[in-house]
């Protein structure tokens, strides 16, 4: 999922060489999905992670590469 570039990675790419390294990538870094479940039976792969159904605790999101490293939340619109 391509994102473009927030103040701070535009800042970056539009100085030579960058600040830090400016390689141009705009792809999310990681997606989390959870339903806040903190004990053994939360555990990662314990459950079938359920993030869109009507009722359900999960919830789902990603983080962006560069710049202001913004997390969103991904939600279903109907």
């Amino acid at each position: 999922m391509a994102q473009g570039r927030d103040a701070s990675a535009a800042i970056d790419g539009s100085t030579p060489g960058g600040f830090g390294k400016n390689d141009g990538d705009n792809e999310i870094t990681g997606i989390h999905i959870s339903d806040g479940d903190a004990s053994v039976l939360g555990v990662l792969g314990a459950k079938t992670p359920r993030p869109f159904v009507a009722g359900s605790a999960w919830r789902a999101f990603y983080t962006a590469q560069h710049g202001d490293n913004v997390t969103y939340e991904l939600i279903l619109h109907r």
